[in-house]
């Protein structure tokens, strides 16, 4: 009896190991444009959006969000599969259930339709073609002034 009460208690050490272990666990994925940071339980705890030198549309941002996002959490059933062999192991019941619950939670996420930097032009007479975007052009802020004080049409 005082056997299993040591090993029931040495299985309730390495869980608290796992679990703290998780707790301080962060994984982080980016894109250029997004960077996001999730804890091991999938929660967001940080997004941060660079500036680019020209504007991306709204819908292009969230987009790019939730794929960032997507990938982070999708790494999380490989950690938690790593922390439960460094603590735990892997053989017992509960830590194959805490592992599928990871995996069923957290799937790949679905492969990219296409890229934000490529647009699809079809010709008549041929096939779909891919090529970069062109970057969009405009003018420098003083192009369009000539020099005259502002105040002087009043």
């Amino acid at each position: 009896m005082a056997d299993w009460q040591e090993q029931v208690a040495r299985d309730a050490d390495r869980y608290r190991e796992l679990r703290d272990r998780l707790a301080q666990t962060t994984l982080t994925e980016t894109d250029g444009l997004v960077t996001v940071t999730v804890s091991a339980s999938g929660l967001l705890k940080e997004l941060t959006l660079d500036e680019p030198w020209n504007p991306v549309p709204l819908a292009d941002v969230s987009a790019r969000i939730m794929a960032c996002l997507a990938k982070a959490q999708a790494r999380i059933p490989d950690v938690v599969r790593q922390a439960m062999a460094d603590t735990v192991g892997d053989e017992s019941s509960g830590a194959r259930a805490v592992l599928a619950t990871a995996q069923e939670k957290f799937p790949p996420p679905p492969p990219p339709e296409r890229g934000p930097d490529v647009v699809e032009e079809v010709r008549i007479g041929g096939g779909q073609e891919r090529r970069p975007r062109e970057p969009i052009r405009r003018p420098a802020r003083d192009e369009d002034w000539d020099e005259r004080p502002f105040l002087e049409d009043v």
